[in-house]
């Protein structure tokens, strides 16, 4: 179970306003124990971020790799990228060559925040 929250404080207008986002570490593993994992990412050159939940892992060249490992490469490869409508299809599109369909079919994923800074 994941845990993803965010506040966001208007101060003064929107001329000071605060985000805040936090989500747990609990990760399930495959035979039911848990680990510590990164899910709150930041997107630097977008001035964005991103948050996962469900399946913590995916399989580049068909090896098992948590999402906090593979996430952060995945967003500096991407530095290119113009706006963040591009980089959430091409997280999409490679998610979905990386993750098999039987495993999806069982075990619920998706990004349940992918915010801008103000």
């Amino acid at each position: 179970m994941t845990l993803i929250t965010n506040e966001i404080q208007v101060l003064d207008g929107f001329r000071k306003t605060v985000l805040v986002f936090a989500a747990d570490q609990r990760i399930v593993k495959p035979d039911g124990k848990f680990t510590k994992g990164q899910k709150l990412f930041r997107i630097p050159y977008l001035e964005a971020g991103v948050s996962y939940f469900g399946l913590a892992e995916v399989f580049p060249g068909g090896r098992r790799r948590y999402m906090s490992q593979w996430l952060p490469g995945f967003i500096t490869q991407q530095a290119g990228l113009p706006t963040l409508r591009d980089f959430v299809f091409r997280l999409r599109d490679e998610l979905n060559k990386i993750v098999p369909p039987r495993i999806l079919a069982n075990n619920a994923s998706g990004f349940s925040h992918v915010w801008v800074q103000l």
